[in-house]
């Protein structure tokens, strides 16, 4: 089957992003939690959460990369990225109990609030920038008013100026991650946007195969490969037989489905390195890559078989007249064309539903040289 998607769907700059990063955040979770775990254990003495805690994370991590393309795997996200913001608030709590020094206090609580950041990070990764920017508002504030309550239990803490400090920078950090955030979705929106408009200039807009414009670029490509590395390149010219009947006895609607039936045999004949495109009207060009020309005649022989056995319920049978040749070191895409034209126009001659192939004779190699 030729390479070419008939249906005209467009690359999902978005998904295909969000999928990649959420696929290397869970990654990142589970080995963060795993080797959290094994730390702990080698250590001795671990609390419940340890113990515990961080094996589910790291089977939710585990679950999240088997299903990250799924909407299971979406829900499984949302769930760590919670579960992740209620450990940190329960870490700084638990920093913050009476009985430890303030200096170690201190040092614990600058230990559990520099996973702000990343909690921060993951939201906007697995989620919308505003509500990734209210999540970081949220989470921002609910770990302060933790930091508040605690200090509210240590007097000998209340004229620290720490707090206020580290209030301002995860703030920062939350607007910082929602500039790049916004930026970011504004690139992937542009980038699509150009995909989309070259996507409308380089496919013919019935059929959802290359144009001729674009088919015209790809059949360059292909002779200047094969120029260059001395391969074989066949092309096929193939024009529907009575078209015009169709048109007339079944009207135009049903002139364009036949036209689409073709594109899609077409493609499901040839090959995924094989170039096919709508010509104009209803000719199409194929063009094949590593292809001489008995192999051009018999991929056309396969083509015709394949239109004249297809017969869709209530459609008019369709049939076609190819012409066939191959590409020599020197032709330009006209003169390829037009050799492929000549076979085309004897098949007509000849009856029409047949193959006809043109072979270049050396005086033509030597003119076209």
């Amino acid at each position: 089957m030729a390479s070419f998607d008939p249906s005209g769907e467009q690359f999902d700059a978005h998904a295909h992003w969000r999928g990649r990063i959420a696929l290397s955040t869970a990654v990142l979770a589970l080995v963060s939690a795993g080797s959290a775990w094994w730390i702990e254990q080698l250590e001795g003495n671990p609390d419940a959460f340890e113990s515990y805690g961080l094996p589910a994370i790291g089977v939710v991590s585990a679950a999240i990369v088997a299903l990250h393309r799924t909407r299971v795997g979406d829900v499984l996200q949302l769930g760590l990225l919670g579960a992740g913001a209620l450990v940190l608030l329960e870490r700084l709590h638990r920093a913050l109990a009476p009985g430890l020094p303030g200096a170690e206090l201190f040092v614990e609580a600058y230990e559990v609030i520099c996973w702000l950041p990343i909690l921060f990070l993951f939201g906007y990764v697995l989620l919308p920038t505003r509500r990734a920017l209210l999540f970081g508002l949220a989470l921002l504030g609910a770990a302060c008013a933790v930091l508040w309550n605690g200090v509210a239990g240590r007097p000998e803490l209340g004229g620290r100026l720490d707090l206020l400090e580290m209030f301002f920078a995860s703030l920062a950090c939350v607007f910082f991650i929602h500039t790049l955030s916004s930026l970011k979705e504004h690139w992937v929106a542009a980038e699509s946007t150009a995909a989309a408009l070259r996507h409308l200039a380089e496919t013919d807009p019935l059929t959802g195969i290359p144009n001729r414009r674009e088919v015209t670029a790809r059949v360059e490509r292909e002779m200047a490969r094969s120029a260059r590395y001395g391969g074989p390149l066949g092309l096929l010219l193939f024009d529907l037989d009575g078209f015009k009947t169709v048109n007339d006895r079944f009207g135009h609607e049903a002139g364009d489905r036949a036209l689409r039936r073709t594109a899609t045999l077409a493609l499901e004949a040839l090959r995924t390195t094989d170039v096919c495109g709508r010509w104009g009207g209803e000719e199409f060009l194929v063009a094949l890559p590593g292809v001489g020309t008995e192999g051009a005649r018999e991929a056309a022989e396969r083509l015709r078989l394949a239109l004249e056995k297809e017969c869709a319920e209530g459609e008019p049978p369709l049939t076609a007249s190819f012409g066939a040749t191959a590409f020599v070191r020197g032709d330009t895409v006209e003169s390829l064309v037009r050799r492929a034209d000549e076979a085309l126009y004897e098949a007509k001659r000849r009856g029409r539903n047949r193959v006809e192939l043109l072979v270049p004779t050396p005086a033509e190699i030597e003119q076209v040289a």
